[in-house]
């Protein structure tokens, strides 16, 4: 059996990994994540005005995008 003190700097060290990990992954996704915000914004607006989007195939960013800066 592993000590106490074993256990906690093990534990530490892999919290401290998968910390920089995770922090890494959602400052790479910054940029995405900004763009899909802005993107939802724009659609949420289009359906206000009454703009129908087909169940079949949802708008794409380039379609939302599009549609906005048309009107």
């Amino acid at each position: 059996m592993r000590s106490n003190t074993y256990t906690l700097v093990f534990t530490s060290i892999i919290t401290i990994i998968l910390g920089f990990f995770l922090s890494l992954a959602a400052s790479s996704l910054k940029d995405i994540q900004d763009l899909n915000v802005e993107n939802d914004m724009k659609k949420n607006i289009l359906l206000s005005l009454g703009f129908e989007q087909n169940e079949d195939s949802p708008w794409t960013s380039d379609e939302i995008q599009k549609l906005f800066d048309k009107n």
